[in-house]
């Protein structure tokens, strides 16, 4: 639905704007369109705001990634035939029981469960 509103508002909103240009050929009302929406949203999504990103998502993916072919790459084919042993065995799983010591459980927190 996000996506569906932002390529609507896209084509009905900012596009027609960019091909409407005055007698000096500038499209003056798509700047100041997107003058505005960096003037809304650049103390939001800014430098910070990446690294912030980068320091949750990228650093520590590249983390397991080096973990997992520091001894010439063994670790990441353990891991893959684990997958695949997974994989192979999906259809004979079965959860008979889940326990846990949380009585709420709140957005963000961490619990820890036992499925047996």
């Amino acid at each position: 639905m996000e996506a569906e509103a932002l390529y609507d508002s896209a084509e009905k909103d900012v596009i027609p704007l960019f091909y409407e240009r005055g007698h000096d050929g500038l499209p003056r009302s798509w700047i100041a369109k997107m003058k505005n929406s960096m003037r809304a949203i650049g103390p939001v999504f800014n430098t910070n705001a990446c690294l912030r990103v980068c320091q949750r998502l990228y650093a520590p993916e590249a983390q397991r990634y080096l973990a997992l072919n520091a001894d010439q790459g063994q670790q990441a084919r353990n891991l893959a035939s684990w997958l695949q042993t997974i994989r192979q065995r999906w259809g004979q799983i079965r959860i008979t029981a889940v326990h846990s010591d949380a009585r709420t459980v709140c957005v963000g927190a961490e619990i820890t469960i036992q499925a047996l």
